[in-house]
């Protein structure tokens, strides 16, 4: 009976919240009669203490609704190290298509998705045994309706002394993904296949653990923890799991399951500048300088690197050969 005084309690707040919302609402994907939720961009204001308030919403009122002002709370140092970093607003854009994170309006790398993937995720959460059967079945029914959800959240912080203030993102603007890098971009390649036997024995073209450790004798290298087992394996070839692919490219990170893509990170040249950007502003020691010229050199420079991982198994008689992403 509490916890339903509880909710009635929250139907004002969360229509005076609403009320205070000026954007439409966040993309979603087809209508959905049995399952959709597409609200507007909500902003939430942090004092210098670290209280929060939303749309008129303060924590006083929230106290008068049998809630604790305290759990939205953020420590006063993190919101310290944000404002002295000139951090105005993080928003998390949660659409169709993807996760999207922007900080004082601008794009960092962001989790973008397809039904397809969606599918192929929660297939393989069931391959793997992430979760325990009954709960992998519920999250795998679960994964595809989040393309039916559509929240933005905009969290404000104080305002540096002496900056200016930086505006929201348009919200009616929508997001594109970048235009895909230019060949050139690359400045290195790398490739490396890590096979496992039937005993789970892993090796790189053609040498395997084992025999890393008979070439050094009783120098003391052990790579046994490196290794699969063979229950394991065959669990694997039950379930038809052939390999697990690890793409990195100018353009974001694929994980692949069996050559199928699971959701992917998109970054670009500018999303990365963008992320440098943001680590350098908790770096605000005049002695980690030499840190913060490195970071803004490497990070934009993770994408110059097209690098690929291949995990593959042994293909269980009877299976046919599911041929690698690509080929």
């Amino acid at each position: 009976m509490a916890s339903v005084k509880r909710v009635v309690s929250l139907i004002p707040l969360f229509a005076l919240l609403l009320a205070g919302c000026a954007t439409g609402p966040t993309d979603i994907g087809e209508a959905n009669r049995e399952f959709m939720i597409a609200l507007p961009r909500i902003v939430v204001e942090i004092d210098a203490d670290g209280n929060p308030s939303i749309a008129g919403i303060s924590p006083q009122l929230l106290a008068l609704a049998n809630m604790d002002p305290s759990m939205f709370a953020l420590p006063k140092d993190l919101v310290d190290t944000l404002v002295a970093g000139d951090i105005q607003h993080i928003e998390v854009l949660h659409k169709n298509d993807g996760l999207f994170i922007f900080v004082n309006a601008k794009p960092l790398p962001h989790v973008t998705w397809t039904s397809q993937s969606m599918n192929t995720l929660g297939n393989s959460m069931e391959l793997f045994g992430v979760l325990p059967a009954e709960q992998a079945r519920v999250v795998k029914l679960l994964l595809p309706r989040l393309q039916n959800i559509g929240l933005d959240i905009a969290v404000k912080f104080p305002l540096k002394s002496g900056a200016k203030e930086i505006p929201l993102r348009d919200a009616t603007v929508k997001t594109q993904l970048p235009p895909p890098s230019p060949a050139s971009d690359v400045i290195a390649k790398t490739r490396l296949t890590l096979r496992f036997d039937r005993d789970g024995v892993p090796s790189i073209a053609g040498v395997s653990t084992r025999d890393i450790e008979a070439l050094f004798g009783g120098a003391g290298f052990d790579f046994r923890s490196l290794e699969l087992g063979a229950a394991t394996v065959s669990n694997l070839q039950s379930q038809n799991v052939q390999h697990i692919v690890l793409h990195v490219t100018p353009d974001g990170v694929t994980v692949y399951v069996n050559g199928e893509g699971l959701p992917n990170i998109v970054w670009s040249e500018e999303y990365l500048k963008n992320t440098a950007e943001l680590v350098n502003a908790f770096l605000t020691d005049p002695a980690l300088a030499n840190v913060r010229e490195v970071v803004s050199t490497i990070v934009p420079n993770i994408r110059r690197v097209d690098s690929e991982i291949v995990i593959q198994f042994p293909v269980a008689q009877g299976q046919q050969q599911i041929p690698l992403p690509g080929n």
